[in-house]
């Protein structure tokens, strides 16, 4: 596994998003400034309630743990397919080789672990808030208040800022997940969020960020009302522009989940969720 963290993300979101345009590249029609779709939707929206939405799924590099090619490394196989303490297992034995080679590890290689080990301890945050409702609740608090475990100065030599260092702060984490929270690490790893499907058809996209959109935008919309003789009540239930909107908001803001997802796909997933809301407010 080549390359930093960021490097293959941003490898990723070239691939997802196009390259950058070319000096001798015609204009673009479409003036600077914001994207369309945030210039088409209704003023009375308030693009910080969608912002909000998207920063509550799992992040960009999350994601892209995901998806790693499982043939290329058993770390990336371990993230896409197996559980906490699998890809845990593999992260200790790659760290323990990284010591036991000292400075002679390359910097790319020990930036790669730190940042999936960061991956790790959020995946295991993650799935701790995510307990099933018979489980009692359980919770990490991490307080740096020992005056004898004083900050360092960073790395990069500026003494005003204070330092602590994040591969100790990973590894008590880390300890405190092997003691303490055995049920957290037996757990696929992101069962919630994704499925075998392709990025654009995982719940991430279709029974949450889908949903959460067009319970915000819908209020938003005119919708048409209409009836005709082979039904009892109001059809329109929601814009087309609304799913339209929503889609191209995904495109924008999850490039690299949803740049293929369709507008019938988001049409399927507010019709489920429509369905599953009608059933719960019968059951209620």
């Amino acid at each position: 596994m080549r390359g930093t963290f960021l490097d293959t993300a941003r490898a990723a979101l070239d691939a997802a998003t196009g390259r950058p345009a070319a000096p001798d590249d015609p204009p673009s029609l479409i003036p600077p400034g914001d994207p369309p779709v945030i210039r088409r939707l209704p003023r009375s929206v308030d693009y910080t309630h969608i912002k909000m939405i998207i920063l509550s799924l799992p992040a960009p590099l999350t994601t892209l743990v995901w998806r790693g090619d499982p043939t290329a490394d058993p770390l990336w196989e371990a993230f896409n397919r197996r559980s906490l303490r699998a890809i845990d297992r593999q992260l200790r034995r790659r760290e323990a080789t990284l010591a036991a080679h000292g400075p002679a590890v390359p910097a790319t290689e020990r930036a790669l672990l730190q940042g999936l080990r960061h991956q790790w301890v959020l995946l295991c945050m993650r799935e701790m808030n995510e307990r099933a409702s018979h489980e009692r609740p359980r919770w990490m608090r991490v307080r740096r208040v020992d005056p004898t475990l004083l900050p360092t100065v960073p790395p990069w030599g500026d003494p005003k800022v204070p330092w602590f260092d994040p591969d100790e702060h990973h590894g008590a984490c880390a300890a405190l997940l092997r003691q303490h929270f055995a049920d957290v690490l037996s757990r696929r790893c992101g069962r919630r969020w994704r499925s075998q499907y392709a990025p654009p058809g995982w719940p991430l996209v279709t029974k949450v960020a889908v949903p959460a959109l067009f319970e915000l935008l819908r209020p938003h919309y005119a919708v048409r009302s209409y009836q005709d003789r082979r039904q009892q009540g109001v059809a329109g239930h929601y814009a087309a522009q609304l799913r339209r909107d929503i889609t191209e908001i995904l495109h924008l803001e999850l490039p690299l989940l949803a740049k293929d997802l369709t507008i019938a796909r988001v049409t399927a997933a507010i019709q489920r969720h429509i369905a599953r809301s009608r059933r719960r407010q019968g059951s209620a």
